[in-house]
């Protein structure tokens, strides 16, 4: 199997995951953490790692907060900052940001 085709099976394979956690947690619709906190807790069960559910109350006191975290890492990436230590990731978020590019296209803002 091509590095193309485990990045697209891993994407469509994840859509599915948020589709059913979007479909059983509506308040994860309004909030991206509690989405991948959601997320994580169905990927780590069948490793034997239970997360506890939070509530939506909690978890909406951090709105916003990952996706500005990630931001900012990607923006001093970017400029060639504080890039990963470990080649393999470097090498891997470079393979799937040109393989998302192909899938997505090229977006234009």
């Amino acid at each position: 199997m091509s590095e193309e085709e485990k990045v697209t099976q891993e994407f469509e394979s994840t859509k599915e995951l948020v589709r059913t956690v979007l479909e059983k947690y509506w308040e994860a619709r309004n909030n991206d953490f509690f989405l991948v906190y959601l997320c994580l807790r169905e990927l780590l069960k069948p490793r034997g790692i239970n997360l506890p559910y939070v509530p939506y109350s909690i978890i909406k006191e951090f709105s916003g907060v990952t996706e500005t975290i990630t931001r900012a890492r990607r923006w001093f990436n970017e400029r060639g900052e504080f890039l990963p230590t470990d080649p393999e990731v470097l090498e891997k978020r470079r393979r799937k940001e040109k393989i998302y590019k192909q899938y997505f296209g090229e977006q234009k803002i």
